[in-house]
């Protein structure tokens, strides 16, 4: 991201996170039984990050403020 913080998914936690120098790992959705490369969107007042969970075959959306 532009202030140098990191998106990331984990197969083996199931989650997605957000890791910055300043605080660290951070989880902001889990339960996915396996997250794929996911896809960033510019919103209005934020981010939406969509996350493919392939064994599921579900799309799982999570909105990010600014």
């Amino acid at each position: 991201m532009n202030d140098g913080t990191l998106l990331v998914t984990d197969w083996d936690s199931g989650s997605l996170f957000r890791w910055s120098a300043k605080q660290g790992v951070e989880t902001l959705a889990s339960g996915f039984k396996g997250p794929a490369d996911f896809c960033v969107v510019q919103e209005a007042k934020g981010l939406l990050v969509v996350v493919p969970d392939l064994p599921k075959s579900e799309l799982r959306m999570i909105r990010l403020g600014r």
